[in-house]
């Protein structure tokens, strides 16, 4: 099915209204969700909705929380979230990360006792909005073990880095310590399809291509040892430097009930390229070289050469002119997200009515 893009807005934000956020945190909430479905990262679109609803349904999200400045250095801070979404939490230290790096030329944000803060390419989107450079990464429940282990102790601990351009798009990296996606192999179990050997590793530290092992088992970090490496430094500037936690004290989806945190931690940094010369000439020169990049001899059987994000940012040019197309599936689940919460967004009688309503 269709969907108008503004009509799914305010499905989300009501959605997120109708658990007790104030506006401002219902309204960040839905600019994170709607960001990676409208960017086609659909595993942290509306498709995670149910994940965030029963969060708030066990009250064990924080819907009025303290979130407090810890350490408040000029160019550093320490943010402790107070058990909140980091739907929530995440654009609040984003927010203080552009005006803090618009001030100094260069600032960082350290965030702990947080939550899953959504898709990576929305904050460095914002960072690149901004003209500034933006790096960001967030660590998450442990689903790899330590290369030559067999034991879930880190997680796949994303990293995102943006670099914002004149007339070209940004370059947005967003990217995983991990081979794949656990998202794409919970798929690939409801499905009853076979994964690729390099995906996972059973519980005995084997490779397999059977999807519900894989869920037993672990994540194959990206690159081996080097994606290994990458997630270990994620862990370094997320948890260790916000003093939050790590490993098994970090709550994975299955663990989650009414009594549990997530425990997640953050990091952001930002940079004003203007500090090092005018900002004019470096967007100038991040087009160029894009554009030097793009012309680049192809491979056989390649129609064109794209640089990091660049395909996202057509799919959110797309869905944003077209409406965006959602899939039988995650249609069910918002469906069934509705009728077990027992929530009415926009006063409508029924999810029905509303998809119908909201159907281009």
């Amino acid at each position: 099915m269709k969907f108008k893009v503004n009509d799914m807005r305010m499905f989300v934000k009501s959605l997120f209204e109708s658990f007790g956020l104030p506006d401002k945190y219902s309204q960040s909430s839905m600019e994170v969700i709607m960001q990676a479905e409208l960017t086609g990262v659909l595993t942290h679109g509306l498709a995670k909705l149910p994940f965030y609803a029963n969060r708030y349904k066990n009250k064990t999200e924080n819907i009025a929380p303290e979130i407090r400045i810890i350490n408040n250095h000029v160019n550093n801070v320490l943010i402790d979230g107070d058990n909140a979404s980091g739907l929530v939490v995440g654009p609040e230290a984003l927010n203080i990360c552009i005006d803090r790096t618009k001030k100094s030329g260069i600032a960082s944000i350290a965030i702990k006792n947080s939550g899953h803060f959504g898709c990576g390419n929305y904050y460095t989107w914002r960072f690149a909005k901004e003209n500034l450079i933006g790096i960001v990464m967030t660590n998450s429940a442990p689903l790899m073990a330590p290369y030559g282990g067999k034991k879930r102790e880190i997680g796949t601990n994303p990293i995102s880095i943006g670099i914002p351009a004149r007339n070209e798009k940004p370059i947005i990296l967003d990217m995983a310590s991990s081979v794949a996606a656990y998202g794409k192999i919970q798929i690939a179990a409801m499905e009853n399809k076979k994964i690729p050997l390099d995906w996972a590793r059973n519980i005995e530290g084997m490779e397999t291509d059977n999807p519900n092992e894989a869920l037993k088992g672990t994540l194959q970090p990206l690159a081996k040892h080097k994606g290994y490496g990458l997630a270990v430094i994620v862990d370094c500037l997320t948890s260790l430097l916000s003093c939050g936690e790590f490993g098994d004290k970090i709550t994975g989806i299955d663990g989650l009930n009414e009594k549990t945190t997530e425990n997640i931690s953050h990091f952001m940094l930002g940079i004003d390229p203007s500090t090092f010369y005018e900002l004019d000439k470096f967007i100038d020169y991040v087009d160029s070289y894009i554009r030097y990049m793009k012309k680049s001899p192809k491979a056989k059987g390649n129609r064109e050469i794209f640089l990091p994000g660049e395909i996202e940012f057509n799919k959110h040019d797309k869905n944003m002119n077209e409406g965006l197309l959602i899939s039988e599936n995650t249609c069910k689940k918002l469906f069934d997200m509705i009728n077990d919460i027992g929530i009415n967004p926009n006063n409508y009688q029924n999810f029905e009515e509303y998809m119908m309503k909201s159907f281009c």
